[in-house]
């Protein structure tokens, strides 16, 4: 599996310092990725490296909410509450290049 880009900002963001989890957590950020280009972010701006801050603040919220990690209930719906409206905000900003074309209209 490749290291992401994002990993070592993620871990941060997790609080982890060990590399034992780096499987799991790379595991999330890709999820996170695929679920994002499920529901029609751009592949570009996914690709390793290349991902805005707001894509990089919906990766972070979604494995924060998925990681299991000293996360309570409560907490784990607000993360999940971000996620959601981070997606929303990408998937309705067609100019910013956020939405595929073709689900924007602009084949």
């Amino acid at each position: 599996m490749d290291t992401p880009a994002m990993l070592p900002i993620v871990k941060a963001a997790l609080a982890v310092t060990s590399t034992s989890l780096d499987d799991l957590v790379i595991t999330y950020i890709y999820t996170a990725k695929e679920d994002l280009a499920r529901q029609g972010v751009e592949a570009s701006i996914l690709e390793d490296g290349q991902e805005s801050y707001l894509v990089k603040a919906a990766i972070i919220a979604y494995v924060q909410g998925h990681f299991g990690i000293e996360v309570d209930k409560d907490q784990a719906e607000r993360l999940s509450e971000v996620y959601k409206r981070i997606c929303l905000d990408l998937l309705s900003h067609v100019e910013t290049g956020y939405l595929k074309a073709s689900e924007a209209g602009h084949e």
